[in-house]
């Protein structure tokens, strides 16, 4: 047997009868019954939500996404910013966009204002503007954009100029002592080929020398007369201008073989100095050179683009889900009306 109470029979509002139950219990074929009883409202009501929302999805305007990056001027390592991207945004949002957006509506006085705002691109040092607006704003949006980055960029240039003025002083006296340097090697490598020139004198004149001695050593005074006085002499003579020559040829052995090779090594020092000094002026011509170039001023690095495609979501889902809602609110109808159907028919009874 089963343990629920016998049903029983009440009447309804169209002259028909269903199964009443206790106030604890629902019958879904009851309610599917309620639903095929108030199908109109059901379907009416749905109708109407999908209509609206067909009516609302051809109808709008699609709205656009617009986009701008910035780039804020570098430092002389080419990675840190002259500003952060943080407090360029604030900027951006506090200053520039609005002086660019009044600008606008002064030149546009009939066209709505763009809705621009910025802020900081992810890690990255850029900073973003973004907006969204309907297709016709785009010159709008482009053109607010563009006028606030100029603003910044107005605002930058002179710390960029700046540290370019300092970085070109800086190139100016390394190139000067790079000249000093070089001429320092020219001479260097001018007094070194006069060394070797000297050693080929004193080479030659070392060769004569030797001659002139071995010539001297061989003279004899035999065609002079008998006279011991006059051979005397001319032996006197002879060993004078012998000792003599030893005497310059020693010197010049010594210039040849002591002193020159000394000033050479000299010479050779300061040639590698003067030419350490070239390369290392070099190098630093170099380094400011690419620091001077690593400075960059700010700029759009990504000019305003409009989205390919309109925000939100398309068409499609917006009808689907009219007609979900329409359906949820068909069914709310019913189940309205038949409450009030039940409602009315109980006063008159009572």
């Amino acid at each position: 047997m089963s343990d629920h109470p016998p049903r029983t029979v009440a009447p309804g509002s169209d002259g028909t009868s269903w199964p009443a139950y206790p106030d604890d219990e629902i019958s879904l074929l009851d309610l599917w019954a309620v639903l095929v009883r108030r199908r109109l409202w059901l379907f009416g009501i749905a109708a109407l939500v999908v209509l609206a929302t067909v009516a609302y999805a051809l109808l709008r305007t699609p709205v656009f996404e617009y986009r701008a990056l910035v780039e804020i001027a570098s430092q002389e390592d080419g990675t840190t910013p002259v500003e952060k991207p943080s407090a360029v945004a604030a900027r951006f949002n506090d200053i520039y966009i609005p002086q660019a957006t009044s600008a606008w509506s002064e030149a546009h006085p009939d066209s709505p204002e763009p809705g621009v705002e910025a802020g900081v691109a992810g890690d990255a040092d850029l900073v973003r503007l973004s907006g969204e607006g309907a297709q016709a704003l785009s010159d709008a949006y482009a053109s607010v954009m563009k006028d606030a980055v100029g603003r910044l960029t107005e605002d930058h240039a002179p710390i960029t100029e700046r540290l370019r003025n300092r970085l070109r002083q800086q190139h100016s006296r390394a190139e000067r002592r790079l000249a000093t340097a070089r001429d320092s090697v020219k001479e260097i490598v001018e007094r070194r080929k006069m060394l070797d020139e000297r050693a080929r004198r004193l080479t030659r004149e070392i060769d004569t020398l030797q001659q002139a001695l071995g010539e001297l050593e061989t003279v004899r005074p035999d065609g002079i007369a008998d006279s011991p006085d006059a051979v005397s002499a001319v032996r006197r003579l002879l060993d004078n201008e012998v000792a003599f020559k030893r005497q310059r040829l020693d010197d010049l052995r010594t210039e040849l073989n002591t002193d020159l090779p000394r000033r050479r090594d000299e010479l050779n020092d300061r040639l590698d100095t003067a030419r350490n000094e070239v390369e290392s002026r070099e190098e630093e011509i170099a380094l400011l050179a690419d620091r001077l170039a690593a400075v960059t001023g700010t700029r759009l690095a990504a000019p305003p683009r409009r989205s390919d495609r309109p925000q939100g979501p398309s068409s499609a889902v917006i009808v689907a889900l009219g007609a979900v809602l329409g359906l949820m609110l068909g069914v709310f109808a019913a189940f309205g009306a038949e409450f009030v159907s039940r409602a009315n028919a109980h006063m008159r009874e009572t």
